[in-house]
């Protein structure tokens, strides 16, 4: 059963879905390093499945820390300047695999590995502190189930801002859910959203991701 808590799910949701985006990419890092290339079908859905992670990723920690870190301040105790001062740690990350990405050939694969090696290292801890400081019996205490749907819908719009263009990052995060996650996600979706615009008007912009993508 899916949690009942909107903010929380959704909280655990796109951590779901990024921890597998950065899983992938330095698996499949792994198999370029071992074969010394990387097949041709493969280098541009590649190269886009890492630049819209980024995007992602920064869109997820500027949402947080506009918008959900200062309204919990003084609500809920957390380690706030820690969670803040990843979030700039892992910026200059990102930005550091952007530059890599930009210049994406077999020969630097092991450098790109090594920095998703680093990003990943940092995530993981990161997201244990953050669900463990705003777990579902916390936010229920604090908040309603309408003042969450209320946060979500500000943190969802908010970060399809910066997320980059909707063709790629919808795509990207629909397809890195498994199914029931995914199911959850779509509830709210117009259905020629969810069932014509993303998987047939748009799939010409994201279908070389495929390969790194869930059915």
């Amino acid at each position: 059963m899916p949690a009942k808590n909107p903010l929380s799910d959704g909280l655990l949701r796109i951590h779901k879905l990024i921890t597998r985006a950065i899983s992938v990419s330095v698996v499949k890092c792994d198999e370029y390093i071992r074969i010394n290339y990387i097949p041709g079908k493969e280098e541009k859905g590649f190269r886009l499945y890492l630049e819209t992670l980024v995007k992602v990723m920064h869109a997820h920690h500027l949402s947080e820390d506009e918008i959900v870190f200062p309204y919990f301040r003084g609500k809920i105790e957390a380690n706030y300047s820690k969670l803040k001062s990843e979030h700039i740690a892992m910026s200059e990350m990102l930005d550091d695999l952007s530059r890599s990405i930009d210049r994406l050939n077999v020969g630097d694969i092991p450098s790109l590995r090594g920095k998703l090696d680093s990003i990943q290292r940092l995530w993981t801890p990161h997201i244990r502190t953050e669900e463990r400081s705003f777990p579902p019996e916390i936010l229920d205490g604090k908040m309603s189930a309408v003042e969450q749907d209320d946060l979500v819908k500000r943190v969802s719009t908010h970060g399809a801002k910066s997320s980059g263009p909707g063709y790629l990052a919808l795509p990207f995060v629909i397809f890195n859910l498994q199914r029931e996650d995914r199911k959850e996600f779509l509830k709210d979706f117009p259905w020629i959203l969810k069932h014509f615009i993303i998987p047939v008007v748009w799939r010409r912009k994201w279908k070389s991701m495929e390969p790194f993508l869930l059915n």
